[in-house]
């Protein structure tokens, strides 16, 4: 059913702009031009599938490596890469090609930290709210059951029949800032840096992995994965959404121009062991890494107009034109 699943969403997939003009009767005419244009397009297309398939295998290869990991006994570990796993590919393979589809002097690659108990637990899609990835993504796919499920955190996939907070505000932004996910997409990416959630205790309370025992393995692992993607997708810009994710972007890619100031994030992660930069060394490409408020409701700061909040540090770092180069702009401005 799953492997169905996504020969048919292949199928949907744009072959370029070449394979339209198959069946027609009457041969168009192109000037020199439109005909290195078509050529440069076909290369693009070309280059994002292949890329597109080789940081999936990363991505699955990283899902592979984290099962041999060890938590606690009173933390129940959920793999949106393993269960969520069909609909995690179609917005990979739809939406990284359509990043690199598109060449554009300034992309934003946005990460974030892991997956929420209301959101790509259920979709497979980072801060994946129910109602955008299925009406304005247009993604839908089949979500089987963890190994093991916590009875206070129940997945039942698409008809979960609730939201998730962080990405209505995420992706809400995000639509009002391009209209289309296809628009979106062609200008940025989201990225979960971890794709596993975890759950203490009997009440299924959230863990985020800065707070996970012995996290060495486990920040290595989603370090290099990260790193693979930064490198492939070239982004001008890499956006961290909460402290922690940019925390690792700035690990990772640690040769980058910081567009935020850090001496508050520096000073919490002051005493924490992971702050040792080793993914850097022979990173290929210099982009401009910033930070913007993460929109979780257990953020009072977020819960006081979060979307003006983020748009503000996004014309900070110099990276809101890449998505809007009108939306909440001022007179003068």
């Amino acid at each position: 059913m799953m492997l169905d699943e996504l020969d048919s969403f292949k199928c949907q997939l744009p072959e370029g702009k070449e394979s339209k003009a198959k069946g027609r009767k009457r041969k168009l005419k192109t000037s020199s031009s439109e005909t290195v244009h078509i050529k440069k397009a076909r290369k693009y297309s070309e280059t994002a599938n292949k890329s597109c398939d080789e940081l999936i295998d990363t991505f699955w290869r990283l899902s592979s490596e984290l099962k041999d990991l060890r938590f606690p006994k009173d933390i129940t570990v959920y793999d949106s890469y393993d269960h969520a796993r069909v609909p995690a590919e179609m917005y990979f393979r739809r939406f990284i090609s359509q990043f690199m589809s598109v060449n554009r002097s300034k992309k934003v690659l946005f990460v974030g930290m892991n997956p929420g108990p209301w959101g790509m637990v259920q979709t497979g899609v980072p801060f994946g709210d129910v109602g955008y990835v299925r009406d304005w993504m247009k993604l839908e796919g089949t979500v089987s059951q963890p190994p093991k499920v916590h009875p206070k955190r129940p997945v039942k996939g698409f008809g979960i029949g609730r939201g998730e907070v962080s990405g209505k505000r995420l992706w809400g932004l995000m639509k009002t800032a391009c209209c289309s996910a296809d628009d979106f997409f062609s200008r940025a990416f989201v990225y979960n840096y971890c794709p596993l959630a975890f759950f203490r205790g009997s009440r299924g309370t959230n863990v985020t992995p800065d707070r996970i025992p012995n996290r060495k393995k486990l920040l290595a692992l989603c370090d290099s994965a990260l790193k693979k993607l930064g490198e492939t997708l070239k982004p001008s810009h890499i956006v961290g959404v909460g402290k922690f994710a940019f925390k690792r972007v700035q690990i990772v890619f640690g040769n980058a121009t910081s567009a935020t100031k850090t001496k508050s994030i520096s000073s919490h992660f002051r005493r924490q062991k992971e702050t040792k930069v080793v993914a850097n060394e022979s990173c290929r490409f210099r982009p401009v890494t910033g930070l913007i408020l993460h929109p979780s409701p257990a953020s009072p700061k977020a819960n006081r107009g979060w979307d003006k909040q983020a748009v503000e540090q996004l014309k900070e770092i110099g990276c809101w034109d890449a998505l809007s180069p009108t939306l909440y702009t001022t007179e003068g401005e």
